[in-house]
């Protein structure tokens, strides 16, 4: 690992440059995101297929999305792991708590 470089001739003091390896080294690897937790509140999302079964089994397929959820999905969130069926009917968080999910 280099040192970090300096420069003389700031009117504080010398500053520091960050070092040559600080500047290509590649930024942190965003969180893994768990398939089987809602990305916006956490809990069990109850994704058949990501339980391995039929994706005609899965609570998604006969229930509506909102559009306000799907909104609040980070880019980065989209298609990796489905939402809770309370956060996809648009409830708040803070009002289904550790509500249980529907069987898969």
């Amino acid at each position: 690992m280099h040192s970090p470089v300096r420069h003389p001739g700031s009117p504080a003091g010398p500053t520091l440059a960050p070092s040559p390896d600080a500047m290509t080294a590649a930024p942190p690897a965003p969180p893994a995101v768990d398939p089987s937790r809602c990305p916006l509140c956490g809990l069990r999302n109850g994704c058949a297929i990501e339980a391995g079964a039929p994706a005609a089994d899965c609570w998604c397929m006969a229930a509506p999305v909102s559009p306000e959820a799907l909104a609040r999905l980070a880019p980065a969130q989209r298609g990796i792991a489905c939402l809770c069926p309370a956060c996809a009917a648009g409830t708040s968080v803070s009002s289904h708590g550790d509500a249980p999910v529907a069987p898969i």
